[in-house]
């Protein structure tokens, strides 16, 4: 069955009445924020990686509206900047493509994800002025250590624990942002999948490629390390918040490459030895930092072999 224009625009108001009633049940249900920002993504990625671009911003239009009539303008405008936003953004990359020898080539997905990330970084200012017009302070937000806390604990375990929280507990901006870009990516991927096998799917997949960051992503680390070590306490609270939000799209090249190289290679048992990598990275966290220099690694060599063509 083939649908007419006005039964396609209809069908992008409903995806837009769907993402903005999930919107309002993830906040009348007082969910967690990541689950505010990538469940109601879920219907506009239907129609966008189904239909195109310009049915995810009608959608996005419904989407905004149906929200401010169910949660109040203030929850809106959240919603509006920090979930349609980024949806609109991601979709908009993850739809362009180009003609070559080969057919159509589409918009590389690394690439997409990295300036997801920046836009990220921007919003994490935005949150920090808004919070300094609302009067507060992100540092109020940050996990802290009460006392009754420390009560509970063996003094030694205590003191260490609360030297952790206070040293550490700014990551949460940053892994919330990460968790945030993997949820959208991976909730992508899925409804990608799934159009696929119905025969629906615009693009025929959303694998990511090692290569492909953009020259411009080390200049975003110059404003992070200048306000760690300039500015005021909030300054150098956003600046380490930023830096470690930026490091996101040299992780996910790191691991790319290391799925590439493990197939390339057809390693033995891969596929438990990239599962017991991927423990060891969530219970212990620091496998996480040579991969984000493999990241780096590859930029750094793209770079320098682009620039060698080019001389």
């Amino acid at each position: 069955m083939v649908l007419g224009p006005r039964e396609i625009t209809f069908r992008d108001f409903l995806a837009g009445l769907a993402s903005g009633f999930l919107f309002f049940l993830s906040i009348a249900g007082q969910s967690t924020q990541l689950l505010a920002i990538t469940l109601p993504a879920l219907p506009l990625l239907f129609i966008g990686l189904s239909h195109g671009f310009r049915h995810v911003l009608i959608a996005s239009l419904a989407a905004g509206l149906s929200a401010m009539l169910l949660t109040g303008g203030d929850n809106a405008l959240v919603f509006a900047g920090f979930a349609l936003l980024p949806i609109c953004v991601f979709a908009q990359r993850l739809l362009m493509w180009r003609d070559s020898a080969t057919g159509k080539e589409w918009y590389p997905v690394l690439r997409a994800l990295a300036e997801l990330t920046a836009l990220a970084a921007c919003l994490m200012a935005v949150m920090f002025v808004m919070a300094g017009v609302e009067g507060t302070h992100i540092n109020d937000m940050l996990p802290h250590v009460t006392a009754e806390q420390m009560q509970d604990l063996d003094p030694k375990l205590a003191t260490g624990y609360h030297d952790l929280i206070e040293r550490w507990g700014f990551l949460m901006f940053p892994m919330g942002a990460w968790l945030g870009i993997g949820a959208l990516y991976a909730l992508a991927a899925a409804v990608n999948s799934y159009l696929r096998t119905h025969g629906q799917a615009l693009r025929l997949g959303l694998a990511i490629a090692p290569h492909g960051l953009p020259e411009w992503l080390p200049l975003l680390f110059v404003p992070c390390v200048l306000l760690m070590f300039t500015g005021s306490a909030e300054d150098h609270l956003l600046g380490k918040i930023d830096f470690f939000v930026l490091l996101l799209p040299y992780f996910i090249s790191g691991l790319a490459l290391l799925h590439a190289v493990t197939l390339a290679r057809q390693l033995t048992y891969r596929r438990l030895w990239i599962t017991c990598f991927y423990v060891i990275m969530a219970t212990t966290a620091w496998p996480a930092v040579p991969v984000i220099g493999l990241g780096f690694f590859v930029q750094l060599s793209e770079m320098l072999d682009r620039h060698k063509k080019i001389g």
